[in-house]
């Protein structure tokens, strides 16, 4: 599957303040870089991680896996959707043990360039669609298997 479906909708936002690209995925959500918060009130770029969830339900139906065979990278918003796949995919392999520690740890291990202030900004994002994840209860994950075990 390639990313010409509803993840390349979402256009980065350009920090009037640093210019650097991010995703305002949540009401003043800062610049990863220099923290100024965003002025942006459209409502619509607040779904990104909604869209990336459904994304992600999609690839794993189709692929067994989050991570899609083909991923173009356009842009900032398939930039940080293809981590977050692979963040995903790489916790599913490990079901046991802290998924915080896990992700910082995963997300460490990548090679930022001198784009490190969106490793911070991956991880916001990771921590927002885990959440989604985890109330939409999927089927045969380990995240529901994880709330199963909690709540029994």
């Amino acid at each position: 599957m390639s990313n010409t479906g509803v993840l390349s909708t979402f256009k980065p936002h350009t920090c009037t303040r640093c210019g650097v690209l991010h995703i305002v995925f949540k009401v003043n959500a800062p610049c990863p870089n220099c923290k100024l918060e965003s002025s942006l009130n459209n409502h619509e770029h607040f779904k990104f991680t909604q869209a990336l969830l459904v994304t992600m339900k999609k690839h794993k139906r189709k692929y067994g896996r989050y991570t899609p065979h083909v991923w173009f990278i356009e842009n900032v918003s398939d930039s940080v959707s293809r981590v977050c796949f692979e963040v995903f995919d790489r916790l599913e392999k490990d079901k046991d043990g802290d998924h915080k520690l896990q992700i910082k740890k995963i997300l460490d291990e990548m090679n930022w360039r001198k784009k490190g202030h969106l490793k911070i900004h991956v991880r916001e994002i990771i921590s927002e669609l885990y959440k989604k994840y985890i109330q939409k209860k999927p089927q045969h994950t380990f995240f529901s298997r994880i709330k199963t075990l909690v709540t029994t």
